[in-house]
C-alpha cells in the first residue's frame, strides 16, 4: 500500500499537485492569523466565517510549494489565475482534500499500489 499524498488542482491548463509535508505545515502555521492550522480549517468549512485573504492565500502558497510544481516567485500569479478559473469553494475543497490526504487533517488514506 502507498499513500495517496496530493489532491491535483488545473490552473491556467496545467494540472498542479497540492500537497502538504510536514515542512510546509509548520511554515504555514506560521503565516496563519491564528497561528493554528485546525482552528483555520474548522473555519474555512464554516459558511459563517470568513477566512481572511491572507490565510487563504497562505493556504493555496504553502499546499502549491509542498506538491513541488511550483516555484515560490510563480504563486502570486497562479492564485490569480486560480480565482479567475475557479470559485473560492472549489479551491478550498481542493485544500481541505490536500490537508487530509497529506495527514495534516485526519488521517491519510491508503491506496493499493500501482503495478508495473
Amino acid at each position: 500500500m502507498v499513500f495517496d499524498i496530493y489532491e491535483k488542482l488545473k490552473i491556467d491548463g496545467k494540472e498542479y499537485k497540492l500537497c502538504y509535508p510536514i515542512e510546509q505545515i509548520a511554515r504555514l502555521e506560521s503565516e496563519l492569523r491564528s497561528g493554528n492550522l485546525l482552528l483555520t480549517v474548522v473555519n474555512m468549512q464554516n459558511p459563517d466565517v470568513l477566512i481572511s485573504v491572507g490565510d487563504f492565500y497562505a493556504l493555496f502558497k504553502y499546499a502549491l510549494l509542498g506538491g513541488g510544481d511550483a516555484a515560490e516567485e510563480d504563486i502570486p500569479e497562479l492564485f490569480r489565475y486560480a480565482k479567475c478559473e475557479h470559485a473560492d469553494k472549489e479551491i478550498v475543497q481542493a485544500i481541505v482534500s490536500a490537508l487530509q490526504k497529506s495527514g495534516a487533517v485526519g488521517k491519510p488514506k491508503k491506496v493499493k499500489a500501482a503495478k508495473a
